[in-house]
């Protein structure tokens, strides 16, 4: 049996409608929602103040009509106050300047100060809902992804995680072959990360430099995942993948999760509407294959794409479902943004498996 569900932002809306919705979604058959994976600055408005009223009711509201509950982790998105206290937060590009927060997913996955606060953001929320009867599942962050941050600390990292994979600068120096150009190594403090300048460097360095960046995720990752074991045993615990390919090792990533999820955007440019049905099928195949199992589409398109996309035509009713066949789930769509970084993009919406 397949559940259909839809992602909601009750932040973005007035209290008035939530019910409203909620209702909507019930006499449509909708019977799961997830919320929340962006809100970190209403859940902890200021350091050490936690704020989870609101969302009690919004999940309460969804409760009364037998709506059961996903919650993301709101770690993709740290708030202004976090990040003017802790620049160390932000990630570092190859000319080390800081990317400052734009869209989201501002954050370096080895900086002290994010890991600290996104533990005690994922505890206290594990904490207050794990014995809420609608809570049945937890989200961990959004499409994780190589975010690339040469700062110290990853700096630091790397040179550990290739210190424990070679043991000594000798045998890194020959597995990589750094001879060549005079590239060898005699000190540790030598390995940086792939700073900007040249554009040719060694290919096993930059190899281990991705595998050491997937790690980092999966660390990052972990953490939440140790939380929320502890906390709320009873639920399952998955991330939203959404494509392929990427260098992100997708298999590592969810080898510790209950099952995977993807966020699936079918195209919907006119010019690929009779094979847009048919062009996420590597995606889809690939997704089944990480687990060996079924998966969640924890998002897919409801309407024309737009902010960060080109603004393509609204897909047609067959294309919002023809586009994952076989799939362990389908979706539905709910409400558009209309404000903020999201104003041009159709809404997503979820999914689940029975």
């Amino acid at each position: 049996m397949i559940k259909m569900g839809v992602d909601y932002y009750p932040e973005h809306w007035e209290r008035a409608m939530w019910a409203r919705d909620a209702e909507l979604m019930r006499q449509t058959g909708v019977r799961l929602v997830r919320l929340a994976e962006f809100a970190w600055s209403r859940l902890e408005p200021e350091e050490g103040r936690y704020d989870f009223a609101w969302l009690d009711d919004a999940i309460d509201v969804f409760y009364e009509r037998g709506i059961e509950v996903v919650i993301g982790t709101p770690t993709n998105t740290p708030p202004n106050w976090l990040v003017e206290r802790y620049p160390d937060v932000l990630p570092v590009d190859a000319l080390l300047h800081p990317r400052y927060p734009g869209v989201r997913g501002h954050r370096c996955y080895n900086s002290p100060s994010m890991r600290l606060y996104s533990e005690k953001i994922v505890d206290n929320l594990a904490s207050h809902y794990s014995k809420h009867p609608a809570v049945t599942g937890w989200q961990i962050d959004n499409e994780f992804a190589l975010n690339e941050c040469h700062c110290d600390h990853c700096s630091e990292r790397f040179r550990e995680w290739l210190s424990h994979k070679y043991g000594s600068l000798e045998a890194l120096n020959r597995a990589w072959g750094t001879v060549v150009w005079s590239g060898e190594y005699s000190s540790w403090s030598q390995i940086k990360p792939p700073l900007g300048g040249s554009a040719f460097k060694n290919p096993s360095y930059l190899l281990d430099w991705k595998r050491f960046e997937t790690d980092s995720v999966v660390r990052f990752q972990q953490l939440q995942v140790n939380l929320l074991r502890k906390r709320c045993p009873g639920h399952f615990v998955t991330h939203n993948i959404w494509s392929y390919p990427m260098s992100l090792d997708y298999y590592k990533l969810c080898d510790s999760l209950d099952f995977a999820s993807l966020d699936y955007y079918p195209n919907t440019n006119p010019e690929k509407s009779d094979t847009s049905g048919y062009g996420g099928a590597l995606t889809l195949d690939l997704t089944r294959g990480i687990k060996r199992a079924n998966f969640w589409i924890m998002e897919t398109i409801s309407g024309p794409p737009g902010c960060w996309f080109p603004m393509w035509r609204t897909p047609r009713a067959r294309g919002l479902f023809g586009g994952s066949p076989g799939s362990a789930s389908r979706a539905v769509p709910m409400r558009s943004s209309i404000s903020g970084g999201e104003v041009l993009l159709s809404a997503p919406s979820n999914s689940g498996m029975a």
